[in-house]
């Protein structure tokens, strides 16, 4: 049985800027609350900026604007399968669109290895 959880996990830019930003999001059954989501930077040197966040706040996010000062995650307005990113690190800061079905179906697999209760 495995013990972990990893999901390819695309950014793309909200606004003018053209491209996007392909990570991933991981979460391991020994820490049963958080969800890392790493974004390699496109520099050549390997590198990559990583925000550790509540998984209770991800699925929250599905829903209804939540944050945790690093990062907010919001339903878009208009597009139900859209969510709203907004990362507040100087290493990555920025509005961006994510994709709510491959975040709800991550959050899905997780709650496989350790159910998530979040309260409505």
């Amino acid at each position: 049985m495995t013990h972990f959880v990893h999901q390819p996990f695309t950014l793309w830019p909200v606004g003018l800027e053209i491209g996007s930003h392909c990570g991933f999001l991981a979460y391991g059954k020994d820490a049963p609350n958080a969800v890392e989501i790493v974004l390699p930077h496109h520099d050549g040197t390997g590198d990559a900026t990583s925000y550790i966040v509540d998984r209770a706040l991800l699925a929250i996010g599905l829903h209804r604007r939540a944050s945790n000062g690093a990062i907010v995650v919001r339903p878009h307005r208009t597009r139900a399968d859209w969510l709203i990113v907004t990362l507040t690190a100087p290493s990555g800061a920025g509005d961006f669109y994510a994709d709510a079905v491959v975040l709800r179906m991550f959050l899905d697999a997780t709650a496989e290895l350790v159910p998530l209760e979040v309260a409505a």
